[in-house]
């Protein structure tokens, strides 16, 4: 992934037994950096209730929060009183933005230079000028 795109992080809850369950409270996923520092935590909400039972499943930002690296993702939550966890892992690599992703963009022509104005996914706009082609 690269910074100002989406990673989705999910997890599948099971009971001792392995059979998916819904959990006593939704699960906390939390993200750690190469260091070990904690760049993101929160509680992640059902996917589809009634459909995939105990699946949670949350998109996640890549902001200015993260940086290039490995981060790894941990789970967990309880089971009628009983811990379980689960982990997942994921690598930032170099390019993008970390303002996110180009949602809209116009051109147009000035007898002094040609613009290209950009709306990113996380609401700023700039101005570009005189793009050239790669």
């Amino acid at each position: 992934m690269r910074l100002g795109e989406e990673i989705t992080v999910a997890v599948q809850v099971y009971d001792s037994n392995g059979t998916p369950q819904l959990p006593d409270d939704c699960p906390i996923a939390k993200i750690f950096n190469a260091a070990g520092s904690v760049v993101w935590t929160a509680k992640i909400a059902i996917q589809d209730r009634y459909g995939t039972v105990g699946y949670f499943q949350q998109n996640i930002f890549l902001g200015p929060a993260f940086a290039v690296g490995p981060y790894t993702v941990t789970y967990s939550y309880a089971v009628g009183g009983n811990p379980g966890s689960d982990e997942d892992n994921f690598e930032v690599i170099a390019g993008g933005d970390s303002d996110g992703t180009t949602e809209s963009l116009y051109f147009y022509h000035r007898p002094q230079a040609d613009y290209v104005i950009q709306q990113l996914s996380s609401g700023k706009i700039k101005r570009r000028r005189n793009p050239r082609p790669t």
